[in-house]
């Protein structure tokens, strides 16, 4: 135990990290009016009346969790003569004897309602006060302290303070002197008294806490900043902890005006897709009507050729006429469907289907495309010509038709060959293209699934298209609840892979 603990006039004692008594002072002693063996390694609430027990206990738990640096208490031990010994105990850390808690024992049993008796009380306040004091000043937060009597004179101002606001004590020894430099504006001083004095008084007289507060506050530099308070009454003292909030608020202001921008361009997004949507639908929409009237015509000259014997130059025009139209028939089936997505109409229509009928209506089609380029179709279908499938049939024709196109297109070589592979596999059918055009490079795979990407081989400008038929092919696969895939195919080409599981209505 320290020499002044030891001759001090008041008692002192050290408590264990478990509660147990490891020393006294003589003065503790001579209060307890026993020797030092009926104390040393028991715990100190065993000599406690039971009604002081529990409130040890819970002082004992805030100081040592560090929920409050001290606490002062009243409480009661058995006196030797068979009475009552009242004290006045205050119990905090002691820092020369790590994980030990100091004790500082006031008898005020025979002085309690004596005039020493409340000197001596104040005394241990004062006491109190300037250990709480020197706890705080090495707060790492900002903190200050006043008086809640008198004229608010403050009592500290620990090194955070002085260093986030540039004030020291002798700049502002109370708590008026310190609004006048802190709100420097009148109205606005005026406003910040006003409610610092109604918290104080609620808190006072009808024990309601003060609730935390931010205030504008200028520092010695003369910046002004967001300033949280933090209040709490600790005897005759006002704790007052500080949070300086300004970048936080400077970082949220911020974030709400990159919101409100980001809200803006996202509305002008949508307006302008909107906008390209109706566009679109509404003149792919004009345009098919003749395209449709061409194919027609085409394909009844057509038919009407088998009745005459007409030149095999001519025929070849006619043809080469009837699948031009077919594509650019496919095309705005691909800028509706795409300009339909952007809406947000997209429907689908499972329907139940023979397999092999199917390949027929799509086969001309694919099998025309594939004359006009000299490219040869190589199907394997379904062995069971009764073989059904439920789903789009529609959507299903467009993601065959789109790929077919885009490997006849590349198919640049003389003679070229496809491979159109169709086979059900329990609930799923299984579909896939091979061609043995120039391939694509697999960092180049996800930019021509997207509305208009574009591949870097050299084909003929006309030849390359508008770059929507695998962003059509992605959407329907999707749609369906399928899923696609790719593989190189060697010496060169490319395999497309979709699997489309059943939909039924």
């Amino acid at each position: 135990m320290p020499e002044w603990c030891r001759k001090s006039y008041l008692g002192h004692g050290l408590l264990d990290e478990n509660g147990a008594w490891l020393c006294l002072n003589p003065a503790l002693l001579n209060i307890f009016q026993r020797p030092a063996g009926e104390f040393l390694g028991k715990h100190f609430d065993d000599i406690l009346e039971p009604a002081s027990r529990e409130v040890f206990r819970k002082a004992w738990e805030d100081v040592v969790s560090g929920a409050l640096p001290s606490r002062c208490m009243d409480l009661e031990f058995p006196a030797r003569d068979g009475g009552r010994l009242f004290t006045d105990v205050f119990l905090t850390k002691f820092e020369e004897v790590p994980g030990s808690m100091m004790l500082q024992i006031l008898n005020i049993t025979r002085h309690k309602e004596t005039e020493n008796e409340l000197a001596q009380a104040r005394e241990t306040q004062e006491r109190n006060e300037a250990s709480l004091r020197m706890i705080l000043d090495n707060f790492p937060i900002p903190v200050i302290t006043s008086r809640t009597t008198g004229d608010g004179e403050i009592t500290l101002i620990n090194k955070e303070f002085t260093r986030l606001l540039g004030y020291t004590l002798e700049d502002m020894p109370s708590a008026m002197a310190w609004a006048a430099k802190a709100y420097p504006e009148e109205e606005y001083r005026k406003m910040v008294v006003d409610w610092w004095r109604d918290a104080l008084a609620n808190a006072a007289n009808i024990n309601i806490p003060i609730e935390n507060v931010e205030f504008f506050v200028m520092g010695k530099d003369g910046v002004t900043r967001d300033i949280l308070f933090h209040t709490t009454l600790v005897g005759g003292l006002i704790v007052i902890a500080m949070q300086d909030v300004t970048e936080q608020k400077k970082a949220a202001a911020e974030l709400e005006a990159a919101y409100r921008v980001e809200s803006t361009l996202r509305s002008e997004a949508e307006r302008i897709a909107l906008a390209r949507s109706r566009f679109l639908a509404g003149v792919s929409h004009e345009i098919r009507t003749p395209i449709s009237a061409l194919v027609n015509l085409s394909q009844s000259l057509l038919m009407e050729s088998e009745k005459h014997a007409l030149p095999e130059e001519f025929l070849e025009h006619l043809e080469k006429v009837r699948a031009g139209g077919q594509y650019l028939n496919l095309i705005l089936t691909n800028l509706l469907d795409l300009s339909a997505a952007g809406s947000g109409h997209t429907p689908v229509r499972p329907q139940n289907f023979y397999l092999r009928d199917w390949v027929e209506d799509i086969g001309a089609l694919i099998e025309a495309i594939a004359r006009g380029r000299s490219t040869e179709i190589i199907w394997r279908l379904p062995e069971d010509e009764n073989e059904k499938f439920s789903t789009d049939a529609v959507r299903l024709s467009q993601i065959l038709l789109n790929l077919a196109q885009n490997s006849v297109k590349f198919s640049v070589k003389p003679n070229a060959r496809i491979w159109i592979s169709i086979s059900k596999k329990g609930s799923s059918l299984e579909l896939s293209i091979a061609d043995e055009g120039p391939g694509i490079p697999p960092g180049k795979l996800d930019e021509l699934f997207k509305e208009f990407g574009q591949s870097d081989t050299n084909t003929n400008l006309m030849d390359r298209g508008v770059g929507l038929g695998l962003a059509v092919v992605r959407q329907n696969v999707s749609l369906l609840g399928g899923g696609i895939s790719t593989r190189p195919v060697e010496p060169s080409g490319i395999c497309f892979e979709i699997t489309v599981p059943e939909l039924h209505k």
